[in-house]
Order: structure tokens, then C-alpha cells, then sequence
């Protein structure tokens, strides 16, 4: 298969791995970036590539940028219609063309679209699982000092003494 050719800069581009295993196709000149279908919401963690497609494809025109994949023209459509970012779009692969620094703005602005719930479980999935974790230890006991008793263990009276008797259930 051919190069992508960068559709602003006429140039072949270069193709890298990043996040996730995703190849992205990055123009050396201006450094826009190629992503194919499925790709931006697997970068940004929304459900889709163009969360509010529909509203947006109404309001898209036509440019002078060819695709790099596919025999037509790239159309510029608004990512959200709450934030001015404008991406260009294929409309037979489904591939879009982001500008350089476009792709920083899109994280941005998915994160604040994620509702609450997802980005804590996405924070808990950062997090390092417990076989990556040190092993817990138990601190020793100054000298001097009292354990408490293991849980399940008979109650005792402070510093010593009889056990105290269980108490009596109430009906």
C-alpha cells in the first residue's frame, strides 16, 4: 500500500504507534496528524469519534484538502457545538485530519464531556494493580505499647483483665 500523503502539504507521511496500539500517519511539514475511523475516540475515551455527528454534518462544507485515503474532498465539521474546534473530515472512510495542537484540544475538551463516573473509573484503571504495589507490611508494635485485638477476637478490658462478657441481645 501507499504512503498517506498529507492533504495540506502534498507530502508523504510518517506513520507511529502510540497509546493504545493505535498507528497514527503524522505530516513532517505541519505536523497535522491523520487518524482513521474509530481512532480519536480511542485516543480520547468518548464513544465515538464525533460525539454529536448529526448536528455537526449539517453545518460542514466542503474544502480544498483531498483525503490522504479515499478520492474525494475532506469537509470541515465542528467537533462540538459548545466549543470552537474545527476538524476536517472524510466522508468516504470516516478518517479525520486534525491540525497540529487540534488533538491536545480534543483530550481537553473529552475529558469535560466524560460524565463523572467514567473518568473516576478511568482513574482507577491508571492506577498501579496490587501485584505492582510494594507488599503491605504490618508495623511493629513500639515497646511499651498494646495491641488491639484481631478482629473476631474475645474483647478484652483495657491494659488487661477478665474478658468482658458478650452483651445480652435486645428484642
Amino acid at each position: 500500500m501507499a504512503k498517506k500523503r498529507s492533504p495540506k502539504a502534498g507530502v508523504p507521511m510518517s506513520t507511529f504507534l502510540v497509546e493504545g496500539g493505535i498507528e497514527i500517519d503524522v505530516c513532517p511539514i505541519t505536523h497535522g496528524i491523520w487518524l482513521d475511523l474509530g481512532e480519536l475516540s480511542a485516543l480520547t475515551g468518548l464513544e465515538a469519534d464525533l460525539p454529536y455527528f448529526r448536528e455537526a454534518l449539517a453545518d460542514s462544507r466542503d474544502t480544498i484538502w483531498p483525503s490522504p485515503v479515499a478520492n474525494c474532498r475532506l469537509r470541515e465539521i465542528r467537533f462540538h457545538p459548545q466549543y470552537d474546534v474545527v476538524i476536517d473530515y472524510c466522508p468516504l472512510s470516516g478518517g479525520i485530519w486534525l491540525d497540529a495542537g487540534e488533538l491536545d484540544k480534543l483530550k481537553q475538551i473529552a475529558a469535560a464531556l466524560r460524565p463523572p463516573f467514567s473518568r473516576v473509573v478511568g482513574a482507577l484503571q491508571a492506577m498501579p494493580t496490587p501485584q505492582a504495589m510494594p507488599s503491605a507490611q504490618p508495623m511493629p508494635t513500639p515497646p511499651g505499647k498494646q495491641t488491639l485485638p484481631a478482629y473476631g477476637a474475645p474483647a478484652t478490658r483495657p491494659f488487661g483483665g477478665r474478658p468482658v462478657p458478650p452483651r445480652p441481645k435486645q428484642k
